[in-house]
């Protein structure tokens, strides 16, 4: 790796949204342990018993963990209640238990003292397992060559301090907004056309390497974008939600004047939504069974319909006068994949854009006798500096989006509790 062409930056903000997904770390940093470098060149697994040191969170905060790693490879990886289960009881440690405290998450039994709350990104391996193969916290990423427990947060913007001497894009002072795919990378650039379609695809802040949470964190220069002066902080931190739904409307084939219907008006489902206003969509409708949901999908000019109330493919047929060009998946349940598909006309477009846990049925015939088309979309690419330039214009706004304002320290219970209970959320802030 040239180092020349790598550099520090202060993350200014932080927004983390799970929906959907479990998310963790608070700032937790991997100690120059030489036995543990040993183990991690060697790549063997650490020992049943044998501990490791982290750190956790930053400044006078900053606290030392002690991992100890067991029970290796656990099979299958854990379900949704579990993980549920664990993230509650995590989070119930960071009242003020402090006593070592010993749980299970899947693949290792962690002994951990009390010192401040602390996450491990469960759930988000299972979502690195179905794109690398990254399936144990043995395994080390193989672009970051870091594996769980790893610093978290992907979704962040923040300032330039000190750059490599190769480094011609950014200065320290400027302000930018983290792309933080990792892909293979040289020179200050990613190698493939479509980057974000390699097998070795991670994201930084969920793969190792750094992330939003630390008070500083060191990235590519591929992977940043200068901010223009119009825009927040807050602005730069929704970039990459935003880059999702854009990406997803741009590899459909919507036209200005097509109309769409869009499964899930989270936060994914939401930006959808002011991406295909962007793009000139006549009719967009939004189906969500949450009222606080359809309210903001509404307040952005959609149109909404209640799939508890209502059925969803007859409402979008009525709505469309025969039925939607194009319909976009952004929920992950299987019965609301055949919902999208049969919610288009004979020679519509489903785009799926959720990431999924489970198979999911569908009839064949549903595309093949009426001529429908479906297709997937991961991630983004060379996607950005449009979405930089829209929010100049005035999408993706921070105040439709921003459901709240936490402080880094109330994460546990301001941010991930409420997120995993409050469904009324959309995007929670998070700032140092």
């Amino acid at each position: 790796m040239d180092a020349s062409r790598w550099l520090l930056m202060t993350c200014s903000m932080q927004h983390e949204a799970i929906d959907g997904l479990l998310a963790g770390g608070v700032g937790i940093q991997r100690l120059r342990d030489e036995r543990f470098q040993g183990d991690r060149r060697r790549k063997e697994p650490v020992a049943p018993g044998q501990q490791c040191l982290f750190h956790a969170g930053s400044g006078e905060g900053r606290v030392k963990l002690r991992v100890e790693l067991g029970m290796v490879r656990a099979a299958g990886m854990m379900r949704d209640a579990a993980l549920l289960a664990l993230v509650k009881q995590i989070s119930r440690i960071g009242h003020g238990n402090r006593r070592w405290v010993r749980f299970v998450c899947g693949f290792a039994t962690y002994t951990i003292p009390y010192s401040s709350p602390v996450f491990f990104y469960i759930k988000e391996l299972r979502f690195l397992y179905s794109l690398s193969k990254c399936h144990s916290v043995e395994t080390p990423h193989p672009l970051s060559q870091q594996r769980a427990p790893i610093i978290m947060g992907h979704e962040f913007a923040g300032e330039v301090v000190e750059v490599g001497e190769h480094v011609t894009r950014v200065k320290p002072g400027d302000r930018v907004a983290i792309e933080p795919i990792l892909s293979p990378n040289k020179d200050g650039q990613y190698l493939m056309e479509r980057y974000n379609l390699t097998p070795l695809l991670g994201f930084h802040g969920l793969s190792g390497g750094g992330g939003g949470f630390a008070e500083y964190t060191v990235v590519g220069e591929h992977m940043v974008h200068p901010l223009p002066d119009s825009l927040s902080y807050e602005q730069g931190a929704l970039v990459e939600p935003a880059a999702v739904g854009l990406h997803a409307v741009r590899q459909s084939s919507l036209k200005a004047g097509d109309n769409a219907v869009v499964f899930g008006a989270g936060p994914i489902g939401l930006v959808i939504i002011e991406a295909l206003k962007a793009a000139g969509a006549s009719r967009i409708i939004a189906v969500e069974p949450s009222a606080v949901r359809r309210h903001k999908a509404a307040d952005l000019g959609a149109w909404v319909v209640d799939p508890r109330e209502q059925d969803a493919v007859e409402q979008v047929h009525a709505l469309t006068h025969g039925g939607a060009d194009f319909a976009f998946e952004v929920t992950g349940i299987p019965a609301v994949l055949n919902q999208a598909i049969n919610a288009t006309h004979a020679g519509g477009e489903t785009v799926i854009v959720s990431i999924w846990e489970t198979e999911a049925a569908f009839q064949p015939n549903d595309l093949v006798i009426k001529e429908r088309t479906m297709k997937g979309i991961i991630a983004y690419r060379h996607i950005y500096p449009a979405v930089i330039a829209l929010m100049e214009q005035g999408y993706f706004r921070a105040e439709d989006l921003i459901t709240a304002r936490i402080a880094l320290k109330d994460i546990v219970d301001q941010g991930f509790e409420v997120l995993l209970d409050d469904k009324s959320h959309i995007k929670i802030m998070v700032e140092p």
